[in-house]
């Protein structure tokens, strides 16, 4: 992966160069389906802007839309195309239609580590397939990071097989919920900031999630029992800027 202030000076000359084709304005609408509480906001987005900031002298500022206040998360990559937005955290696994290749990160057993995934996340969207996929899609990808291994969240103890049957569990996109199907359960996309309510009110049996991000939706006070050893997939989020 390239060092920070290489990987910094070329996502500032692209905001540079994008910000300059596009309009004479030095402010950014950047979407966001996290909410401000999410680790992922908190450690990534917000500081990231904040660095970028920085970095260019406040000639780039950002406009930031948290929580899906400009689009769900499905829609993000077209609030992009369609100049509802400048950039947009996107979530590969929402828009699988997309970025098919992309969306291979939320099969099991993709990485072992955040760490490890996102090393490799960093490589591949330099340059190859994935990039390519990107730009294909109408966006140029900046930066990119995993989340760790998908976890179980349900209501009940899971252990064997059979214990998942005719469950309803939540899944991101639609890959994921081919890990569900062979588990013999019903894999349901619900976006993240929609599956407390989900659980809460019986929609749900069991959760394939992140323990990083169970914190920030307060999981833990709609289920009994969370595994903290297995690899149920993973996710990708990527920094994208619009090309146009």
């Amino acid at each position: 992966m390239k060092p920070m202030n290489t990987l910094m000076a070329a996502v500032v000359g692209a905001l540079a160069m994008n910000a300059g084709s596009a309009t004479a304005e030095t402010t950014l609408r950047l979407g966001d389906f996290q909410s401000t509480s999410h680790i992922v906001s908190l450690e990534g987005t917000t500081k990231w802007m904040a660095a970028v900031e920085e970095a260019t002298g406040g000639e780039i500022k950002f406009e930031h839309f948290p929580s899906q206040q400009a689009a769900k998360s499905e829609a993000q990559l077209d609030a992009v195309n369609n100049g509802i937005l400048d950039a947009a955290l996107l979530g590969a696994l929402y828009h699988a239609e997309s970025l098919p290749l992309n969306s291979v990160v939320g099969l099991p057993g993709y990485y072992g580590s955040a760490v490890q995934g996102t090393q490799a996340l960093q490589t591949m969207l330099q340059e190859g397939p994935m990039r390519e996929e990107f730009l294909a899609a109408g966006v140029t990808p900046i930066f990119g990071f995993v989340l760790p291994p998908y976890q179980v969240l349900a209501k009940k103890h899971l252990g064997a097989p059979t214990d998942w049957n005719a469950l309803d569990v939540r899944t991101s996109g639609s890959t994921q919920a081919m890990t569900a199907r062979a588990l013999g359960a019903v894999g349901i996309s619900i976006p993240g900031p929609e599956v407390y309510t989900a659980v809460e009110r019986g929609r749900l049996d069991a959760v394939l999630f992140p323990l990083a991000s169970v914190p920030g939706y307060k999981l833990n006070e709609v289920v009994s029992h969370i595994s903290t050893n297995g690899s149920f997939g993973g996710y990708s989020f990527v920094m994208v800027l619009g090309t146009s």
